[in-house]
């Protein structure tokens, strides 16, 4: 489910909230990205910049939830993420001021997380 208005969101019945984004069209490509070919309903936000995302080193760190299951976590290296939610925040035009604080707080919390020696840059073979 999504927000009214917000179809680059999904929202769970618990209330986690994800924002699927894709980079901008390049090379005059319409859709570098689709979930399917109706995409009425959830519809990944063209994000400036965000190709540092997709061509960031791949992160890979298993993590347990409170339960005790075991998943592996893939995603975009750490520092890369700090970097473009640090840009994010202060250069984005049009970004609302709530979302700025946000890009900002996410940044802070994956580099105390770097800091703390809690994930490293390590990248994955």
């Amino acid at each position: 489910m999504s927000d009214e208005g917000q179809n680059e969101s999904a929202i769970n019945d618990k209330g986690l909230e994800v924002d699927f984004i894709r980079r901008e069209a390049e090379d005059g490509d319409l859709h570098p990205f689709r979930f399917y070919a109706d995409e009425l309903d959830l519809c990944p936000a063209r994000a400036t910049r965000a190709s540092v995302l997709t061509q960031s080193h791949l992160f890979v760190h298993p993590v347990i939830s409170a339960t005790g299951k075991m998943a592996t976590l893939r995603t975009v290296d750490p520092q890369t993420f700090v970097t473009f939610k640090r840009w994010v925040a202060g250069h984005a035009q049009n970004r609302e001021p709530i979302k700025r604080r946000r890009d900002l707080l996410q940044a802070q919390v994956v580099q105390e997380m770097l800091d703390e020696g809690l994930v490293s840059t390590a990248i994955a073979s």
